[in-house]
């Protein structure tokens, strides 16, 4: 028996219609579809949102092996199963993303098929009719919580459909999605996991159902984890499983599952910290619909700053201008500096990581138990200049207010000799023009200052180099 699969669209196993939703299937294509933030990992959300006034663009590149369907002959066999070459698809993703606000994103994607290779002819099986646009994904993402290194979110996603004569639903509009979405920041490692369900709405005419092998399959349950290791400051090692539960099948014909089960494992280069790049491979865990023998992707990601404010910094008063931003300095001038200069801050991060930060506050608490004529110490938080003024402000207080926990907590310092601020961007020690100097500007000063006698002469000077 043999038949067309197709006439001018594609049935490429379960999902040929919609445009994918979420982490799990691009286009209903392939299964594989990238976050649209630099925030998130390469397929599954991060809880934490791009910030106020930022852009992201983003491209990527799969290539992906055997995910076309194959249906049983009239002897009852089917290659869907072979591990040697059958088919290979090529897509491609376009991505944006906005910053409403520092916990709302706005997202839209357009997934294309930009080639495809069939490696046996006369077989039964599924394939596209034509290359290009092949749908729409708008989405949306709301930070609804962060407490300490955890953080959730919401994240929307539904789906435009372009694909003509569509196996599975005409549905302009064939799905949406809701998921939870959670990162937890557990030092050098961070987690983040996705869970949620997608409806599926509509179902194959009488037409279709005269001419392909196929099914409606319902409803999913669909969920995601990954984790990334940074190797320095500038390499990431990310991995990630993703899968979709459905009770359903969509062909007795086919060997493939409706419910997938695939993971990925890549590296990410931080060219600078507004461009990503991304390259990696992936396979299935389960033979499912639309799922890869193997897949190799490549992207970049590229984010754009929100318009920064010309407002002064409050209770600063400005100095001679710096070519690259105004520096300001607060008075009185203080008896000691100590920065932690060689402490790093990870980008949109607060959290203490580096040892030598502990090796740092452990120095300045026992000078002040040793000197007990030390009136008080400013710990000042700081940021690069990426993200809105608003936002940087925020992260800055907070970097500040970990430090003084650390000290509070930890050491036993007294609480009321400690007081943190947050400037922001507004105090870069150099210029931010390159990702290494960026770095050293997320940071945390120590300002002391010490007791004075009658004369204004200071009692004790602390050693602080």
């Amino acid at each position: 028996m043999t038949f067309r699969i197709f006439t001018k669209a594609a049935l490429c196993s379960s999902f040929l219609s919609s445009a994918a939703l979420a982490n799990i299937v691009g286009s209903d294509l392939q299964n594989f579809v990238p976050a649209p933030s630099s925030m998130d990992g390469v397929t599954v959300n991060n809880a934490l949102t791009l910030g106020q006034g930022r852009l992201g663009l983003g491209l990527f590149i799969d290539y992906a092996t055997n995910t076309l369907p194959y249906f049983k002959e009239d002897d009852g066999s089917t290659r869907d199963r072979e591990k040697e070459f059958n088919d290979s698809v090529t897509t491609l993703d376009l991505q944006a993303v906005y910053g409403l606000t520092n916990w709302w994103d706005i997202s839209v994607a357009a997934p294309f098929i930009i080639a495809q290779e069939q490696g046996v002819d006369g077989e039964p099986h599924g394939y596209y009719g034509r290359k290009g646009l092949v749908g729409y994904r708008v989405g949306t993402k709301l930070r609804v919580l962060e407490l300490g290194p955890f953080a959730l979110g919401v994240v929307g996603n539904a789906v435009y459909n372009r694909v003509q004569d569509n196996p599975y639903s005409e549905n302009r509009w064939p799905s949406t999605s809701v998921e939870l979405a959670t990162s937890l920041n557990m030092g050098r490692w961070l987690l983040t996991a996705n869970a949620g369900y997608r409806w599926r709405q509509g179902e194959p005419g009488d037409t279709i159902r005269d001419t392909l092998p196929v099914e409606r399959f319902g409803d999913q349950a669909i969920y995601s984890a990954g984790a990334v290791l940074p190797l320095g400051s500038e390499w990431a090692v990310m991995a990630e499983v993703y899968g979709a539960r459905n009770w359903d099948e969509f062909s007795e014909e086919s060997p493939r599952s409706t419910s997938i089960n695939e993971s990925v494992l890549g590296l990410r280069y931080d060219v600078t910290p507004e461009i990503q790049l991304h390259a990696g491979a992936g396979a299935e865990l389960q033979h499912s619909i639309s799922s890869a023998d193997l897949r190799a992707y490549t992207g970049i990601r590229w984010t754009i700053g929100g318009t920064k404010s010309e407002a002064v910094a409050p209770m600063a008063v400005a100095v001679a201008p710096a070519p690259q931003k105004v520096v300001y300095e607060e008075a009185p001038r203080a008896d000691a500096v100590i920065d932690l200069n060689d402490v790093h801050f990870g980008f949109d991060s607060f959290e203490v990581r580096d040892p030598k930060a502990d090796e740092i506050m452990k120095r300045l608490s026992e000078i002040m138990r040793l000197h007990p004529d030390i009136e008080r110490v400013v710990i000042e938080g700081h940021t690069c200049d990426i993200g809105s003024d608003q936002y940087n402000m925020k992260l800055s207080d907070r970097r500040a207010l970990a430090v003084e926990k650390w000290l509070t907590n930890r050491y036993g310092i007294d609480k009321r000799k400690l007081h943190s601020i947050g400037w922001g961007e507004w105090q870069p020690k150099v210029a931010n023009s390159n990702a290494a100097n960026r770095k050293v500007n997320r940071r945390v000063s120590f300002k002391i200052y010490f007791q004075k006698d009658q004369t204004g002469e200071r009692i004790y000077q602390a050693n602080a180099r």
